[in-house]
């Protein structure tokens, strides 16, 4: 794992109390909630891997009403990510987090509670972890 992915990693490592209900918000100080919308001239392409990781978690997470799916943007200490972010109804969460260009930077199982998050360098180990049957 190269130094910017551990960069990315450390980011969002330090913010895993930040991603509990009802405050989930990314970013330094008080970040911004989840709930806000960009304007129209704020939006850019979402890389496919992106797509494909919300998709999985939108139908085997909020299809089956299991816990809440986001799609995020965040800058990681100067590293453009998206994130996809499945909350469960438990104190577990699923996170994969994503370069710019789509490139996976880790996905990692939290516990919101323990405020802890169990890197993988691959979406699938945290997919199946997550014990979802859609995968």
């Amino acid at each position: 794992m190269g130094t910017e992915a551990e960069s990315v990693r450390r980011y969002f490592e330090a913010r895993v109390d930040r991603f509990g209900e009802p405050y989930r918000h990314i970013g330094s100080g008080g970040g911004t909630e989840f709930v806000e919308l960009p304007h129209p001239e704020d939006y850019v392409p979402v890389p496919g891997p992106v797509l494909e990781a919300c998709g999985f978690y939108y139908i085997n997470v909020l299809g089956r009403d299991n816990g809440g799916v986001y799609v995020f943007q965040a800058d990681a200490d100067g590293t453009p990510t998206f994130g996809v972010l499945a909350t469960s109804d438990g104190s577990d969460a699923y996170l994969e987090v994503y370069g710019a260009g789509g490139e996976l930077f880790g996905a990692a199982v939290l516990d919101r509670l323990a405020m802890t998050a169990e890197w993988s360098d691959a979406a699938e180990a945290v997919r199946r972890r997550a014990g979802i049957d859609g995968f």
